[in-house]
């Protein structure tokens, strides 16, 4: 009879532990255990997580039937511990098989029933879930939305009283508290691999019989088996190459935009990149350009001094011009609303909302050019380091790395305002 538990204890809330416990039922049908025990363990995820099947197998391991059970637990990836005697004939009856997760320390205690102490050591650490958060953003009233952040806004004579930081604080967090409210971030568990969504109901059973055929043959060791087996692995892969061609060509054929159809053609042709270099901090990167910048700057002499020249043109700028919410709206909507993680609520939605805060914004715009101050919540950029070409490798900053810049939207709005005309324009000399 086989319990399947939940291993708390071992630190692994996701963790399995199977224990076998003897019944008379079970004497002399070993056939029958293996075949129960082999549907068990097929029953189980193969995902890595750490699983223990321990308990009083009952068999001799100097007998012929112990090789039947060892090969079964071998076929799982099931690695046999080794222990004292737990018969006082010097038999092991009593087994631990183990996946994914190292062991030491092994203590057989000598009880009225045969026990097993096995501590697992305090360094294995806990896998954390995959996690995917998201908002429902389908299900959003942009009217809805425009009003709340209207209502939530302070006063147009109590928003022209703050100073930039302090206003662009308070539109920012509006923005973002706004959008919490009617439309939270959820989350759910997230797939450990991407994906294939030409699989089928037919195709996860034929794997499911291709994995029992493997398996059934590696305990057998039977030519009849083999045969099987491969039987069914050139009709598994066929059915694969068959159903990806038929899932392409019907989205290609039915693809209508050209971007579109060139993302189709970009995940055929190219490798998806490799995994991020968790050890490439901000700092490395950093410090990889300031001792590039500080090398180049070595490699020139010193400049010889220059007598100072008297300006060419002697105007000035001495302050712009307001803008009025008119032209700051022209400038918002003439962008494409390209999202950064940084920005307060999606750039698409802060297009459509943009008639409820564009006081607040023209008032931010015309401050900072006024004061000569950018607003600090904007002096932040999201820097993605990106790999030339996926092959190469991620850990070489200086051969293999490009970086992508991303700014909040507001932000880049401010520094690329190029429309506030200057209120003294320079003669031309």
């Amino acid at each position: 009879m086989f319990i399947k538990e939940e291993s708390e204890d071992m630190g692994y809330p996701e963790a399995c532990r199977i224990k076998t416990e003897h019944t008379e039922e079970q004497t002399g049908q070993l056939t029958n255990f293996l075949e129960e025990l082999d549907v068990l363990l097929s029953s189980l995820p193969e995902d890595g997580r750490p699983l223990v099947v321990l308990g009083d197998f009952n068999i001799h391991q100097d007998k012929p039937q112990a090789t039947e059970l060892n090969n079964l637990l071998a076929s799982f990836d099931l690695e046999k511990l080794h222990t004292t005697a737990t018969h006082r004939s010097g038999n092991q009856l009593d087994l631990i098989f183990t996946r994914n997760c190292t062991n030491s320390n092994i203590l057989v205690t000598p009880l009225h029933v045969s026990t097993f102490n096995m501590t697992l050591p305090s360094t294995l650490k806990q896998t954390p879930p995959l996690v995917s958060f998201r908002r429902n953003l389908r299900s959003l009233s942009p009217s809805r939305l425009s009003t709340i952040v209207s209502t939530s806004l302070p006063t147009q004579n109590v928003f022209t009283m703050l100073d930039v930081n302090t206003a662009t604080d308070t539109l920012s967090s509006t923005l973002t508290t706004c959008l919490d409210n009617i439309c939270p971030i959820s989350s759910r568990p997230a797939r450990a691999t991407p994906p294939s969504p030409w699989q089928s109901d037919v195709l996860r059973e034929h794997r499911t019989d291709l994995r029992a055929a493997e398996r059934r043959w590696r305990k057998s060791k039977d030519p009849a088996d083999l045969g099987k087996y491969q039987s069914l692995l050139a009709a598994f892969s066929d059915n694969i190459k068959s159903a990806k061609t038929s899932y392409y060509q019907n989205k290609i054929n039915s693809t209508t935009d050209t971007r579109s159809l060139f993302r189709t053609f970009n995940t055929l042709l190219c490798p998806p990149p490799p995994p991020p270099d968790t050890s490439l901090t901000a700092d490395v990167f950093a410090t990889f350009f300031t001792n590039k910048v500080t090398t180049i700057s070595n490699t020139f002499s010193a400049p010889h001094p220059v007598k100072h020249l008297s300006p060419v043109c002697n105007s000035s700028v001495s302050m712009f011009s307001p803008l009025t919410d008119t032209e700051v709206s022209k400038l918002l909507l003439s962008n494409h609303p390209t999202t950064c993680s940084l920005d307060p609520i999606p750039s698409h939605l802060l297009q459509v909302i943009s008639p409820s805060i564009l006081p607040a914004l023209t008032h931010i715009i015309n401050t900072s050019l006024l004061t000569g101050t950018f607003p600090t919540t904007f002096k932040q950029a999201r820097v993605t380091p990106l790999l030339k070409k996926p092959a190469l490798n991620p850990t070489q900053i200086e051969r293999h790395h490009s970086d992508c810049s991303n700014f909040c939207l507001p932000g880049g709005h401010l520094g690329l305002d190029e429309g506030a005309p200057p209120a003294t324009q320079p003669s031309q000399d």
